[in-house]
């Protein structure tokens, strides 16, 4: 019995190719999907933002072990939107989540900063919540406009 658990330890040793070995010598890989501005995978990210008129967003994978998926290890994957909603959409939120709510400016990646509207945001703990249904994300809505803008990843 000893000979078998030590003949499966090895085997699997070899099957993942000493991963902690491959992992740590391979560089960080970074993937970038570009400017979208499809709105289903949005939709289904953050319900709470409705039926949105619009969008631009991109998200990226940035993966330890340079991004292949064959090894273990986790990879973080981000998403960063600006929204347009609809009026009464954003005027719920607003209501809902923005009571003594914080002023606050996103940060987001040069070629999607270049697309946010000027202005005043705010942003409140119950708005994260709100919009970290799939993952933990940090959002912000302008002040005059029907724009929700989110940052998130796992």
């Amino acid at each position: 019995m000893r000979r078998l658990l030590t003949a499966l330890a090895l085997l699997a040793a070899v099957a993942t190719g000493g991963a902690c070995t491959v992992t740590d010598s391979a560089p960080p890989q970074d993937t970038n999907s570009g400017i979208r501005h499809n709105l289903e995978p949005l939709t289904k990210r953050y319900p709470a933002a409705g039926k949105p008129v619009s969008a631009t967003w991109r998200s990226m994978t940035r993966c330890p072990h340079g991004n292949d998926r064959l090894l273990p290890g986790p990879c973080d994957t981000r998403l960063e939107a600006i929204i347009t909603l609809e009026p009464g959409v954003a005027r719920g939120l607003r209501s809902a989540y923005l009571g003594g709510a914080r002023p606050d400016r996103p940060q987001l990646a040069d070629e999607l900063a270049a697309s946010l509207p000027p202005g005043d945001y705010e942003t409140s703990d119950g708005l994260n919540k709100a919009m970290s249904t799939y993952w933990p994300a940090d959002a912000y809505l302008h002040v005059d406009l029907p724009i929700l803008v989110v940052s998130g990843g796992s």
